[in-house]
């Protein structure tokens, strides 16, 4: 595509830069691809691509599960973003162990994903 189409696209439907919505787009299929294949996300040192957030997110590690959690729910109808969240915080209270830490997730990760929709 040219790079004005992708623009009008990215700004049309999400509302951010295409730069950003392309690497949403291949972090999402990088996750698809290691969740297909029997990878694991938690503990994982560094991912590739790292995501490309807007300045206000430059909190988030960009090359953590977390990020790609982040690029893939932007990119979700809004319908389905609160069931993320609710279904990660299933999870976490249900395996106890798991530190939310290891994967990239910083202490106020609910209020994060919130304000990737604004």
């Amino acid at each position: 595509m040219l790079p004005a189409d992708k623009g009008a696209i990215a700004k049309e439907f999400y509302d951010v830069p295409y730069l950003y919505l392309e690497t949403y787009l291949q972090c999402a299929s990088v996750a698809r691809n290691i969740a297909a294949h029997g990878g694991r996300f938690y503990n994982r040192v560094n991912l590739s691509p790292a995501v490309k957030f807007p300045k206000v997110f430059e909190n988030i590690v960009n090359n953590k599960a977390f990020a790609y959690i982040c690029a893939i729910y932007v990119t979700l109808p809004d319908e389905h973003k609160l069931n993320i969240v609710n279904d990660l915080k299933k999870v976490f209270n249900k395996h106890t162990f798991a530190q939310p830490l290891r994967l990239g997730f910083p202490n106020d990760w609910e209020d994060v994903l919130m304000r990737l929709v604004q």
